[in-house]
């Protein structure tokens, strides 16, 4: 099994818009960590991107951005983002493209997203995301675009204790086409959506919940 791993500790990484993108875990497992310094990609960065592909982002301090984010890009591939005492600023990001994604924000981790974004994005893809901190705060900031939970996969967004999901336009789609599952728990944590609102149950024959715990 090919494997192969990229640490940035301090300095910068620039890829060019026009390049053809940064891949962790193309056919095989790779991991990038970002503990200091930044890490800059013009074009859209795949985690996870062929059958038999795994990547493993972790952004433990500094900050990492992209035109875009796609977890679990095509079937078989798998992607996974932790972000803690970190910042990720991109475009949009797919949690399980085709594939299976998941996300983790905790402690002093924030991720903003500024264009459209789904959790379980296609049919056959798998999603989930976790918000929330032991000891300080994890906050995703949309600023544009809408957030979709189960687009047309099974999409999984849960927002724990110190946990914050914001979002300031195009609302929030639970179980947005037939065949998706969508579900949405607030324990403990803040959901604020200014502009869209919220759907549960876009499409006849989806299955979506939104369930609020320890508020």
């Amino acid at each position: 099994l090919f494997r192969s791993q990229m640490t940035v500790a301090g300095g910068n990484v620039s890829l060019a818009a026009n390049a053809a993108g940064m891949v962790v875990g193309a056919s095989g497992a790779g991991t990038l960590t970002v503990s200091s310094g930044s890490v800059s990609d013009g074009s859209s960065l795949t985690i996870g991107q062929n059958s038999g592909g795994h990547g493993s982002v972790a952004v433990n301090g500094g900050a990492l951005s992209s035109s875009g984010l796609n977890l679990g890009q095509n079937s078989g591939s798998s992607g996974t983002l932790t972000v803690s005492g970190g910042t990720v600023t991109t475009g949009g990001v797919n949690v399980g493209n085709f594939g299976t994604g998941s996300v983790n924000v905790s402690d002093n981790g924030v991720i903003n997203l500024s264009s459209f974004s789904a959790i379980g994005n296609n049919t056959g893809s798998s999603g989930t995301v976790v918000i929330g901190g032991s000891a300080a705060s994890a906050v995703i900031n949309s600023t544009a675009g809408g957030l979709n939970v189960g687009n047309g996969g099974t999409g999984v967004l849960t927002i724990n204790k110190l946990g914050t999901l914001a979002l300031t336009t195009n609302g929030i789609g639970i179980g947005e086409l037939t065949g998706a599952n969508g579900v949405i728990t607030v324990n403990g944590g803040l959901l604020t959506e200014t502009v869209g609102g919220i759907t549960v149950g876009v499409a006849a024959g989806a299955q979506a919940s939104l369930l609020v715990e320890n508020g």
